[in-house]
């Protein structure tokens, strides 16, 4: 008899047990899913960034290199480049080409005159 008073107080304790047990894996789960993954896709994005970033630095540093700046002309040595600089590219308008019709030479009184009869 006192087995089975027991086994009926433990019972609905080991089942809040179970119960928090579930919670708990639940909550495991979604800091993996929702933080650890999400915080490690950043980390490999940022260092992906950053080589990103190296590579581009050493490729600019390399052509720096091989470019010259006549700014300094008073002295006349060619100095090195002051500034590089990663734009889009930039696209030129083309003119718009009017043509301007020059206006006939007034007639004077004796022309228009003739003009009269030419007709």
């Amino acid at each position: 008899m006192l087995l089975c008073i027991g086994v009926s107080i433990a019972t609905p304790v080991i089942d809040e047990l179970i119960d928090e047990v579930k919670e708990l894996r639940d909550g495991v789960e979604e800091l993996t899913n929702d933080g650890i993954t999400v915080m490690k896709d950043g980390i490999i994005e940022g260092i992906d960034d950053i080589k990103f970033g190296k590579v581009m630095e050493d490729k600019i540093t390399k052509l720096a290199q091989n470019y010259t700046s006549f700014m300094d002309s008073d002295k006349n040595t060619n100095s090195s480049v002051q500034f590089i600089m990663q734009t889009e590219e930039i696209k030129t308008i083309e003119p718009i080409k009017t043509t301007i019709e020059e206006p006939a030479e007034e007639m004077r009184f004796f022309q228009r005159f003739l003009a009269l009869f030419k007709r």
